[in-house]
């Protein structure tokens, strides 16, 4: 409904500030649906796209990084095809974030997102895309944190 001009014509056109109890609060309201709208543009697409590369790209800087995810990657792929929970096992409360940050990748159903199918497939992938695979999977898993 939020990315329908319709609805936010009416919003505007309809307000008076006398039939609300805070004006501030209507206007912070107007604000958290327009932005909602933007999020769904192509314009916000390329641009959040365009940011993850970056971060990506810094991030391959960080010496041992890429190593660790593929670590992690194949850990958890372990754990999905033998049907283990991550939360079960003995590891850090840390290890435990990454692999539920990681599990996002694998709990979508967009089939554009590509999914792992072995250790082999991870321990070959360029560390530069593996690591932007994880600064999508964070910023899916960021999402559904901040939605809760």
């Amino acid at each position: 409904m939020i990315l329908l001009d319709e609805f936010n014509k009416f919003v505007l056109n309809n307000f008076n500030s006398k039939n609300v109890k805070s004006e501030e609060k209507m206007y912070e309201e107007i604000m958290f649906l327009q932005q909602n709208k933007f999020k769904e543009t192509q314009m916000y697409k390329a641009q959040k796209f365009e940011d993850n590369q970056t971060i990506g790209y810094v991030l391959t800087l960080i010496n041992g990084l890429a190593e660790l995810l593929k670590e992690k990657y194949c850990l958890f792929l372990y754990l999905w095809k033998n049907n283990i929970f991550y939360g079960d096992i003995q590891a850090s409360k840390e290890d435990k974030e990454l692999l539920d940050i990681i599990s996002y990748r694998f709990r979508q159903t967009n089939p554009l997102i590509y999914k792992f199918d072995s250790e082999d497939d991870v321990n070959s992938t360029n560390n530069q895309q593996l690591i932007r695979f994880f600064v999508e999977d964070i910023d899916a898993w960021s999402k559904e944190i901040t939605d809760r």
